[in-house]
């Protein structure tokens, strides 16, 4: 798996949350969170920010860059 989705199922089997934790925490359903990471569906603006803001506190605002410009390049494509 390339692209967004692999970046994101990646960063998220790093991470110390499940899905179901990280869905909780940014209000969607653990079904969202698994379409973004099988690539089915992308996040919308602000579940992306907290998904961002939950994974890379420290980091969060330029992690949301990459994952937008991911997600506009894979959109363009």
């Amino acid at each position: 798996m390339r692209g967004f989705a692999g970046w994101l199922a990646g960063n998220v089997r790093a991470s110390e949350y499940t899905r179901q934790e990280i869905a909780d925490h940014i209000g969607v359903s653990k079904a969202a969170v698994d379409k973004w990471m099988s690539g089915d569906q992308y996040p919308r603006v602000v579940p992306l920010f907290r998904l961002c803001s939950l994974l890379w506190p420290s980091d969060r605002d330029a992690k949301f860059l990459i994952a937008t410009g991911m997600i506009e390049r894979e959109a363009l494509s």
